[in-house]
């Protein structure tokens, strides 16, 4: 208790190197899984040293954040704003591309910035619907619509919709080589995405 009591202060006066120390000791004393939390405050940490300027030391705490926890969203949302902002779109897409795999309910706040990755590294085309949006889970209309106008936002030519569609086509064309699963996902992109963009 007094050790979380601590760890309670420190956070609110925003002593995260402190923090972190007594999660650690509370985790190693009490058995208590603190590995999310100390995560957080790395990435508290990182967004104290990106105020300050310093973008190396941000990356640093934010790798600290990822041991800590493997899963921990936020350390890759910031490491894919920080990589971009370096004029590193790859390292940007990979950051983002974790996310699905970490916590798929967080992909949607990672679209837009993901999306920008493909089209800095001119592979927009190869863009596809994945993570938690499957035949099994389906999306809101709210979150398809939302999908489609972030195709449209980031495309500056209208003839690269196109173009998308015309992909969209082909790879349906040749679903029936696919296995049940890629297919069903196919089919469920098409008809969730593609298709009432079609009819914009």
């Amino acid at each position: 208790k007094t050790l979380g009591h601590l760890m309670d202060i420190y956070q609110q006066e925003q002593d995260w190197d402190t923090a972190i120390a007594c999660a650690t000791d509370l985790r190693s004393r009490c058995g208590d899984d603190t590995r999310p939390m100390i995560a957080q405050f790395h990435c508290e940490k990182a967004e104290r040293h990106l105020a300050r300027g310093d973008g190396e030391k941000a990356t640093e705490s934010l790798q600290e954040a990822r041991f800590a926890d493997p899963d921990c969203v936020r350390s890759n949302l910031m490491e894919g704003r920080l990589a971009m902002a370096a004029g590193r779109p790859a390292e940007a897409l990979a950051a983002y591309q974790r996310i699905e795999k970490q916590d798929p309910d967080f992909l949607v706040e990672a679209l837009p910035p993901l999306m920008l990755c493909y089209r800095a590294l001119g592979r927009l085309g190869e863009f596809q619907a994945g993570g938690p949006w499957s035949p099994g889970h389906g999306l809101s209309a709210g979150q398809a619509d939302a999908l489609r106008r972030m195709l449209l936002a980031v495309v500056t030519d209208p003839r690269l919709v196109l173009v998308r569609l015309a992909e969209q086509l082909r790879r349906m064309r040749r679903a029936r080589e696919l296995e049940e699963a890629p297919r069903l996902h196919l089919a469920w992109e098409t008809r969730e995405i593609y298709a009432p963009l079609a009819n914009r």
